[in-house]
């Protein structure tokens, strides 16, 4: 039987009762979150983005469509493929693209979709090293999310580049505010 606290009294089972203990049990089980998304290298915006690409929760068009919402499903950026979170951010040439320009300027050869795990795989002796690595691939999710939706309502699409200079720009911005 399950403790429950109901009306002032814990019901349900014997033993020591905690504030923490009663804490726990009402938030009931919980998604493990990965620790490189929540640290102070990344920008909070970046972070969400992120947290919702990790979890498979961004509102790309296959997920409309899925929610019956009318769209022609294809890609934003290439206008050839079905929109969907892998080839958003992976597999679209111009996310390649993009991708490229980021291992470029971070010096490392691995393909854009094996970069988050190989990052944390990186046996690094600097964890902060690890962590702006990995700031920059969320930034570049972040960016790439953003490119994509002005892309959709504003019919304007940036050059890779540009986004890498956003990339680069915001890894600059925010390892000055953790400078101060």
């Amino acid at each position: 039987m399950k403790a429950a606290y109901t009306n002032g009294i814990w019901t349900g089972n014997s033993g020591d009762h905690t504030v923490t203990k009663g804490y726990k049990w009402l938030q009931g089980v919980q998604d493990k979150c990965d620790w490189f998304l929540w640290n102070n290298s990344n920008i909070p915006k970046h972070s969400f983005v992120g947290w919702m690409t990790v979890k498979g929760r961004m509102f790309t068009k296959d997920r409309m469509q899925g929610f019956g919402m009318p769209t022609n499903g294809l890609c934003e950026f290439c206008l050839v493929n079905q929109e969907d979170h892998a080839h958003l951010l992976y597999e679209c040439v111009y996310s390649q693209k993009c991708g490229e320009g980021l291992t470029e300027w971070l010096g490392v050869t691995v393909p854009l979709h094996d970069l988050v795990q190989w990052s944390i795989r990186w046996r690094s002796k600097s964890l902060m090293k690890k962590q702006i690595l990995l700031a920059a691939i969320i930034a570049l999710w972040y960016h790439l999310w953003k490119a994509r939706n002005i892309c959709r309502i504003e019919a304007k699409l940036f050059t890779p580049r540009f986004i890498i200079q956003q990339v680069r720009y915001s890894a600059k911005v925010q390892r000055e505010a953790n400078d101060i």
